[in-house]
């Protein structure tokens, strides 16, 4: 029984554990090599599809757990689902009533093993360059994925605040939770989803007793809020700051994982 044993890592990648170059740093490493050898567990929840994640992970080899992808709409390891959460049979109809208003963007619907897209755009070509898992356009939205864990829309940046004034003018919020996961993203989940329900599920699957969570941005707010201890760097976003315990003296670029570590190991 290691000091750690019982407590959960649960980490943002991009902007978090990733520095500004899209890389983990030696101290981040090393730092997380420390805690896990002290029994804790680490893993990663992004905004990216849960294949993305994967890929990651087998790269980094830094996860002993179950992973978190599509802004918490997917738990599982390696090509196995063991949780996801599912919209209701509203969801064609709702986005067909955001797509009337909103001509620029696209519709993604992000499945664990892959991604369909509806009314391409150019961002949705772009997009599809960087992900590693399989793009299909369907040409109906009769034809959404039934396993579909996440709805995304690409626009122009310049975009994103009018379609999130919209979503609230159609009072979609009241049946779906969305947040900007991305510069160009705005990302759907079923109300009450998202990072947080994701990491409070994989704390009671691994029976730890703390849940630690860090992130930087808006789409991972629900997750600071529902941690036992949470951390924001600094320079992230000023509601990823507001919801987070404690926001940290270091930057991403800066390694935060050593600083975590040590107060983790100070105050529990």
């Amino acid at each position: 029984m290691g000091k750690f044993s019982g407590v959960l890592i649960v980490s943002d990648i991009d902007g978090t554990l990733y520095n500004t170059a899209g890389q983990v740093s030696r101290e981040n490493r090393e730092a997380l090599e420390y805690f896990k050898r002290e029994g804790g567990l680490f893993t990663m929840a992004s905004g990216r599809t849960f294949p993305d994640v994967v890929k990651i992970n087998a790269k980094l080899q830094l996860a002993n757990t179950s992973l978190i992808g599509s802004n918490g709409a997917v738990v599982g390891e390696g090509n196995t689902v063991l949780w996801q959460c599912r919209f209701d049979e509203r969801l064609p109809e709702t986005v067909q009533l955001l797509l009337e208003h909103a001509d620029y963007c696209d519709a993604e619907f992000v499945t664990p093993q892959y991604i369909a897209y509806y009314r391409p755009n150019e961002l949705t070509m772009i997009h599809s360059q960087y992900v590693s898992d399989r793009f299909e356009e369907i040409h109906s939205l009769s034809d959404i994925p039934e396993n579909t864990a996440m709805a995304a829309f690409w626009m122009a940046k310049e975009r994103i605040p009018e379609f999130k004034a919209l979503f609230s003018k159609l009072e979609i919020d009241k049946c779906y939770s969305a947040f900007q996961g991305f510069t160009y993203a705005y990302e759907m989940v079923p109300l009450g989803y998202g990072k947080g329900e994701a990491a409070l599920k994989l704390k009671e699957m691994t029976k730890c007793h703390t849940l630690v969570c860090a992130g930087d941005s808006g789409n991972d707010v629900s997750m600071l809020q529902a941690a036992d201890r949470s951390f924001a760097p600094r320079g992230a976003m000023e509601e990823a700051r507001e919801a987070a315990k404690v926001t940290l003296k270091s930057s991403c670029d800066e390694s935060i994982y050593p600083e975590i570590v040590k107060i983790l190991a100070e105050t529990l």
